[in-house]
């Protein structure tokens, strides 16, 4: 069985389980921020293939007034990351060709603000995206960053929006449907299937699974694993560690 359908499997097997098993509400504010690193593939239009790899440290506050008591809260998310980026050529190796890639530090950021309730969430906001334009530089454009959720707050939900869902997606964002589920004992799980953008204008199609595990009452760890589908099969991790209060 492919890594692929390995994931799917699992993850379906998983929500399955979720989407029947009573959890306790989590706390209105969470703090969490971590490392990532990966690698991916893609073409340049009438350029040659190349490969990206990356790597950064993010963090993100969050902010849920539906678990405070009310039937519908104020909410809001603000992160960030900081990435290292490589990029260069799979099939050309001229100086020519060699000087269009780039290599740097890529900063970005997102801020949205929405309302929840217990069945229902809403965000919206900007994300600043930045592309590397070979040695031009940094371009930056704002993006729309948009959520809805549907099902509960601290249980099993699916999530459909366009914008960053992890911390890798802040500087490869698109369209993507998660589903995510609170398993007790303070445990989530999630898988996410979306279409991005990987470097250079392609696109791709990437999964995710996630998997929140309690450290204490208030502190969890947070890793998620990505596979990307363009030109060829890349991979990401992240690692992260969280706070509620």
């Amino acid at each position: 069985m492919s890594p692929r359908r390995l994931l799917l499997c699992a993850g379906f097997t998983l929500f399955v389980f979720s989407a029947t098993h009573r959890v306790s509400a989590g706390d209105p504010w969470e703090v969490e921020g971590g490392g990532y690193g990966g690698g991916g593939t893609g073409h340049i239009a009438c350029g040659p293939d190349e490969r990206v790899a990356y790597g950064g440290l993010g963090a993100e506050v969050r902010y849920s007034g539906a678990r405070t008591g009310d039937s519908v809260g104020f909410a809001f998310d603000v992160g960030g990351v900081v990435e290292t980026q490589r990029q260069w050529p799979v099939d050309c190796l001229t100086t020519a060709c060699q000087q269009d890639f780039v290599s740097g530090v890529v900063p970005t950021g997102r801020a949205r603000v929405g309302l929840d309730s217990p069945y229902f969430g809403l965000r919206g906001g900007v994300l600043a995206f930045a592309e590397p334009q070979y040695a031009q530089g940094l371009h930056y454009y704002p993006l729309p960053d948009v959520a809805l959720r549907f099902g509960r707050l601290d249980g099993f939900r699916a999530v459909v929006g366009f914008g960053p869902y992890d911390l890798v997606t802040y500087l490869r964002p698109g369209a993507y449907l998660g589903f995510l589920g609170a398993v007790g004992r303070g445990w989530d799980l999630g898988l996410h299937v979306g279409i991005g953008y990987v470097t250079h204008g392609t696109i791709g199609i990437r999964e995710t699974a996630t998997v929140r595990a309690p450290l204490t009452e208030h502190l969890w760890l947070r890793s998620d694993f990505g596979l990307t589908q363009s030109q060829d099969v890349g991979t990401d991790f992240v690692l992260s560690v969280g706070w509620g209060m």
